[in-house]
């Protein structure tokens, strides 16, 4: 169970990202989009800590990355707000424990919840919801930046609000099944990495990809790595940062494993 949790919970940070040198993505062909409308429930202290122009920056800042994200991978999804909910019933502390976090707020918003489950999904419509908390444990801990487990709860995520812009992305990535990079993943496995799908009920076992891996190139890692610095794209041997291949068609292609699942979402909610 130990090594079922640390690689299906997905705990996440990560500093920042930047471009300064040539960049080469592919030319994206025309598609159906899949727009992935995003519920925050923000807890009361966020209201507290900050003004409601940082917390709107910090959001706008979320979204804006994993659009770009979307655009440089080629990946037909456009992330949106649907809304902000401010709730109280929440501590911060519970931001260390996803399922009790996620007991609590359907106990206390079960209809809300329910709304937001993928059987309620409609034309090229997917959503998410996620809890944002601020802990600032992120300064010391910044492992804890982010949490989602997949198996479980496939729309939902957990975010600190003190951590990078990048960190949103890396969770809804997570969500549609792309893995850290393979270094990284095999520390967290203890060089299990391949063997993924066993820990999994048979019925998930179609879901890991032998090329579901974040990639380093360039010094910078892609969405799904654990590096100082990232790329705004998915891993991908299709996107070069200075003439060095961002991906591998075998082992690294996290671009690949999100364009599918949006594909697989339109045609349900078609």
């Amino acid at each position: 169970m130990g090594k079922y949790i640390a690689i299906f919970l997905s705990l996440f940070s990560f500093n920042s990202f930047a471009e300064d040198k040539p960049l080469t993505t592919p030319t994206c062909l025309p598609e159906a989009v899949l727009t992935t409308p995003i519920t925050l429930f923000l807890t009361e202290s966020i209201k507290a800590q900050y003004a409601p122009f940082v917390i709107e920056g910090h959001i706008k800042s979320w979204l804006e990355h994993s659009n770009t994200v979307m655009r440089n991978s080629c990946i037909p999804m456009k992330r949106t707000l649907k809304e902000v909910v401010y709730i109280s019933e929440l501590l911060d502390i519970n931001f260390q424990d996803i399922y009790a976090v996620h007991d609590l707020l359907a106990y206390y918003y079960p209809d809300r919840i329910k709304s937001l489950q993928q059987n309620q999904s409609h034309h090229h419509v997917y959503p998410y919801y996620g809890v944002v908390f601020s802990t600032r444990n992120s300064t010391f801990n910044p492992d804890k930046c982010g949490q989602t487990d997949v198996t479980l709860y496939p729309q939902f995520f957990v975010l600190d609000i003190n951590c990078p812009k990048t960190v949103l992305e890396h969770e809804l990535g997570h969500l549609a099944w792309a893995n850290h990079d393979i270094d990284t993943l095999s520390d967290q496995t203890e060089g299990y990495l391949f063997d993924l799908a066993t820990w999994l009920p048979v019925g998930l076992h179609s879901k890991i990809k032998q090329y579901a891996y974040g990639y380093r190139c360039g010094g910078k890692g892609t969405v799904m790595s654990y590096a100082d610095e990232l790329h705004p794209f998915y891993s991908s041997p299709s996107i070069a940062f200075d003439g060095i291949a961002c991906g591998n068609d075998v082992y690294a292609d996290n671009a690949r494993v999100l364009r599918e699942y949006a594909e697989a979402k339109l045609e349900i909610t078609n």
